[in-house]
């Protein structure tokens, strides 16, 4: 089963948490690549939360078995 988490970002300090209404424990996310425009990232924070294995290592923390980017 396959579950929409957006973005996939976890970043506190900007009041973000894609993963907070979902349970995504034994399922694929679905995980847009890069960030969303208009965030107002400082070059480092946009490299680290739109790095692909950094997403997927999220993923995986939160229960993933798998990430298809998109």
């Amino acid at each position: 089963r396959v579950t929409d988490v957006g973005y996939g970002l976890v970043a506190p300090e900007l009041g973000i948490d894609d993963y907070a209404d979902k349970n995504i424990k034994g399922r694929i996310a679905l995980v847009r690549r890069r960030v969303p425009h208009g965030l107002k990232l400082t070059p480092a924070q946009e490299n680290s939360y739109g790095d692909m294995k950094f997403k997927a290592f999220l993923a995986r923390e939160r229960g993933a078995v798998g990430v298809v980017f998109w």
